[in-house]
């Protein structure tokens, strides 16, 4: 820049003119302007006027800095890719790690309900009971309506419950030297219920029963201590109201399941049999144990009772997919028996029975689409009885009854319009005039009918759609 304008300055003052030689040489030509300050001349080496008297000099400076430049560029977009990368799997790492072959779910620390003080206070191995989670817990995927919708609280409760039966048997021996235990005991026997109660869903079954186990113990220790049975027991009382938050589905169905164990001991103290029994009574209205039932059916009952409260928060409740997942999960671990498939039916009943629009997309469709996916049509009994029941009754086969449909999609500008979908003759052995006779004699009758016609009239359908029903079931009765 400084010797274009030196050249423009010179040329400006109408001086002597400058060879090019001049210029390649490095030679001081140009006359210095007296108005205007010397400028300071660099001498070129013999290097310098070797690369500036050759004609590709500057194209091949050209070339060199734009590669060395664009090598630059390229290195530093790598190892910014690199870092940006490193950043979003730390922040993120959802968007790395795949639900489809894995759940990663970090470990929670909010679970426990108390304090350091707290745990200070009781026996120092509840607190390396905390620590016990030394990793990552990674569960196999499960249906869900979230995703990964495996709470991290349970998921941390899981992986200690490893200790609990030690922890149980500590909590044993310290009733069985004293009558008057502390407040520590307390607070650690409330630490260790509400730990299985909010994993026992992810843990395994060895670990779970083995826990189990020792908890009965820790109740036989206390059974001849009325006062001291009572306390322990109400940290057993499942929730009966409103659910305040999804994992309390888990807490309340295995506490359920627990109390009814307890009732079903023979070996058990009265008191804590009877204790146990008025505690289900308060939670379960009309309960009433039978010999047959198993635990887990009372903790189904518990389940179908906390169904009301889920139907009702479909439409407005925000976690209302998560109140949903983690009743469902806790229905799977309880077995897939006959009682699952009828908790689910119920389910989608209560949905059927609300004043949703079924026809709108929503949470409601979501949620009976999901249970209605979840039954098994074709192995259960159950479900296919009572599915088949709600389609295909004596007034009407089912066959008919898409019939119906398909004319009604068929026919335009219907608009709202109620039918009778039924058969063309009634369900029952007995001819018209029989029934007549027989149910409804102070019934006018206005009109003739046949001997077998139907007091339940589709005229309207037929007169509308065009509706024909072809499935008559004494036809089948004759073949």
């Amino acid at each position: 820049v400084r010797v274009v304008k030196g050249l423009c300055d010179h040329a400006r003052s109408h001086r002597s003119q400058i060879a090019v030689s001049d210029i390649a040489a490095g030679m001081p030509a140009m006359v210095p302007d007296p108005n205007r300050p010397l400028m300071r001349t660099i001498p070129l080496s013999a290097a310098s006027r070797v690369r500036a008297s050759s004609p590709l000099s500057g194209e091949q400076e050209t070339e060199r800095g734009f590669w060395n430049t664009t090598s630059i560029s390229l290195l530093f977009a790598a190892i910014t890719l690199f870092f940006g990368l490193v950043a979003m799997a730390i922040l993120a790492p959802d968007l790395f790690y795949s639900s489809s072959s894995h759940t990663v779910i970090a470990p929670d620390e909010s679970l426990p309900d108390r304090d350091q003080n707290d745990l200070s206070a009781g026996d120092p191995a509840s607190v390396d009971r905390l620590a016990l989670n030394s990793g990552l817990a990674r569960f196999s995927p499960r249906p869900t309506f979230i995703g990964n919708g495996l709470p991290k609280e349970g998921a941390d409760a899981a992986d200690q419950c490893l200790a609990l039966a030690e922890a149980f048997d500590l909590i044993e021996r310290k009733l069985n030297v004293s009558d008057d235990p502390s407040e520590a005991v307390f607070r650690d026997w409330e630490f260790e219920i509400n730990l299985i109660a909010t994993g026992w869903v992810l843990a395994d079954a060895s670990t779970r029963n083995a826990a189990e186990k020792s908890l009965l113990e820790v109740l036989y220790a206390a059974s001849d201590r009325p006062s001291l049975c009572d306390r322990l027991l109400q940290s057993l009382t499942p929730f009966s109201g409103k659910i305040p938050e999804p994992i309390d589905i888990w807490r309340g169905a295995w506490k359920t399941r627990m109390l009814a164990r307890i009732t079903g001991l023979d070996n058990m103290a009265p008191v804590v049999v009877q204790q146990a029994r008025q505690q289900l009574e308060s939670t379960i209205r009309n309960f009433t144990p039978k010999a047959q039932d198993k635990p887990v059916d009372t903790a189904r009952d518990w389940l179908d009772i906390v169904l009301n409260q889920l139907v009702r928060g479909l439409e407005y409740e925000p976690r209302a997919y998560e109140f949903w997942e983690l009743w469902l999960s806790a229905q799977r671990e309880l077995g897939r028996d006959d009682g699952y498939d009828e908790s689910l039916l119920y389910a989608m009943e209560l949905i059927l029975q609300t004043k949703v629009d079924l026809a709108r997309p929503g949470p409601s469709v979501n949620v009976l689409s999901r249970l209605l996916e979840m039954s098994d049509f074709q192995r259960s009994p159950v479900v296919r009885d009572r599915i088949l029941g709600c389609v295909n009754s004596s007034d009407i086969d089912a066959r008919d009854l898409g019939h119906m449909v398909d004319r009604c999609l068929a026919v335009d500008g219907l608009g709202f319009q109620v039918f009778n979908v039924s058969n063309d003759n009634h369900s029952v052995g007995a001819s018209t005039s029989q029934l007549i006779e027989r149910f409804y004699k102070d019934v006018p009758v206005t009109k003739e009918m046949a001997e077998d016609e139907t007091f339940y009239s589709n005229t309207k359908a037929k007169d509308l759609v065009a509706f024909k029903p072809q499935h008559d079931w004494r036809d089948y009765l004759k073949a």
